[in-house]
């Protein structure tokens, strides 16, 4: 347990990380712009658990920039 706690903290880590790298980007054509940035496994699990249509709601955005603003390089 101990194990998978230090694991989800090092992706969470490199993934503020990469939020930094993103930060005042401006859109890129086609993609738009990074409001978010999830690690992967983290993603695919909350995407099983709650649906494909609550991840991408903007609602879930709202939500996820609020409570991780290390994780938000721009807002919506």
């Amino acid at each position: 347990m101990e194990l998978k706690k230090q694991t989800e903290r090092k992706k969470e880590i490199e993934a503020a990380e990469q939020a930094k790298q993103y930060k005042d980007v401006k859109a890129m054509k086609g993609l738009g712009r990074c409001v978010g940035v999830i690690p992967e496994w983290e993603f695919f699990r909350m995407q099983q658990r709650y649906g494909h249509a609550e991840i991408h709601s903007k609602g879930f955005m709202k939500y996820f920039q609020k409570a991780f603003p290390h994780l938000s390089p721009n807002k919506l």
